[in-house]
């Protein structure tokens, strides 16, 4: 017998097209995404913080509450602006239940920043594939600016977008 959890994700693949070749795709991009970043020598790395630190501080000025995101090993390291915006009573840290992504204080979010793998000019991202985020942006507001975050290694010509994946509002890649 078949878990209802695992029906909804087979009726979500066949709704959403050419869900086996954009899942093919995706999962090599990701992994070609995975090896850039840790290839990315600590001077980049340092060179992109400088650079998250002065832009995305200023980009992020005038919110009063901003959800963030801890960092992965090998992602764009978020911990001082983090730091800074809870110095500042501005952050917000979700957490995960089962496949949701929850978050206190939901209806204080003013700005999100979103992690991601890959993303292209178009605004789209690709993340770990788990949905998270998908699930997560369309209950928010639709003026509430989602910015998507990372090294500019990751930026790539075009992702593959299904029904389910949400655009972002702006880019900002160091």
């Amino acid at each position: 017998m078949m878990s209802d959890e695992r029906k909804r994700e087979e009726e979500w693949e066949l709704g959403n097209g050419n869900a086996s070749g954009n899942v093919h795709e995706k999962d090599r991009i990701r992994s070609r995404k995975k090896e850039v970043r840790r290839a990315l020598s600590s001077e980049r790395r340092e060179e992109a913080r400088k650079g998250l630190l002065s832009q995305l501080l200023q980009r992020l000025l005038g919110y009063k509450k901003v959800l963030s995101f801890a960092s992965f090993p090998h992602e764009i390291d978020l911990s001082q602006v983090n730091q800074l915006l809870a110095q500042e009573n501005r952050l917000l840290l979700p957490k995960t239940s089962g496949l949701n992504l929850i978050v206190e204080d939901f209806e204080q979010i003013e700005c999100v920043l979103v992690p991601g793998l890959a993303f292209d000019a178009e605004k789209n991202r690709l993340g770990y594939g788990k949905g998270y985020y998908d699930r997560f942006l369309p209950l928010l507001n639709s003026k509430i600016p989602k910015i998507g975050v990372g090294f500019r290694e990751q930026l790539v010509d075009t992702l593959p977008v299904e029904s389910h994946d949400v655009r972002l509002d702006e880019l900002q890649l160091f």
